[in-house]
């Protein structure tokens, strides 16, 4: 059966797991580095989506003080 990643984040009730990208739910405590534009879990850097960035930044951010920029 096919299952929305809408319905899935309704499901996921507990305030660990962040919507980042419309294909990505993340598990706050699994992140190794966050940055400004992605997060790295398991060695993968997985980008932020446009409309769930500034949502997640915010809910990641207080969780996790050391929030770095990206090097140019």
């Amino acid at each position: 059966t096919r299952e929305t990643i809408s319905s899935i984040e309704s499901r996921l009730a507990s305030p660990d797991f962040v919507r980042i990208h419309r294909s990505f739910i993340v598990n706050s405590n699994c992140i190794q580095t966050l940055s400004v534009d992605s997060v790295n879990i398991g060695g993968k850097s997985l980008p932020f989506g446009r409309v769930f960035k500034q949502n997640a930044l915010s809910v990641l951010g207080g969780k996790r003080p050391s929030l770095s920029k990206r090097p140019t």
